[in-house]
């Protein structure tokens, strides 16, 4: 890896650890970003300049990947998971004394739905449900490790 890519990286990953973990789609791109600089090391120039084209190439990857993604229509084929706690006696302690929204996402990932598909049983925009499903996940962790 050139010095160039090294200092190009540092920048992206400076700039990831202070606006990435706030703005999803900051975190995104700048993953992106970091993994476009990090497919050719060998490239020479600004590190600045670097970044910025590496930033750039990860925005249009990530404009085509949405453009390109599959919405499939939901109908009435999903199951009910709102999961309330006296319907869901043979669910394990720690997940019936998750809040409702965070069961409804867990439970759609569960039955093997995935994120879009789940996204639009919630009615919600797909980042925003992916949001939902990380915190959710992260309180579930933390419910097991106190249940544990």
């Amino acid at each position: 890896m050139t010095e160039d890519v090294a200092d190009a990286v540092g920048f992206l990953q400076h700039l990831s650890d202070r606006y990435g973990s706030r703005n999803f789609f900051l975190g995104r791109r700048y993953d992106e970003a970091l993994d476009d600089l990090l497919r050719q090391p060998e490239r020479r120039g600004d590190p600045r300049m670097l970044a910025q084209g590496a930033l750039r190439n990860a925005a249009k990857k990530i404009d085509r990947r949405n453009q390109i993604a599959l919405i499939e229509p939901v109908g009435d084929r999903l199951p009910d998971v709102s999961l309330e706690p006296e319907d869901a006696t043979e669910l394990p302690v720690w997940f019936r004394d998750l809040a409702a929204p965070d069961r409804a996402a867990l439970g759609l990932i569960a039955l093997g739905f995935g994120p879009a598909t789940a996204a639009q049983q919630l009615e919600l925009p797909a980042e925003r449900f992916r949001v939902r499903l990380f915190r959710a996940r992260s309180r579930a962790a933390a419910a097991l490790a106190v249940a544990a």
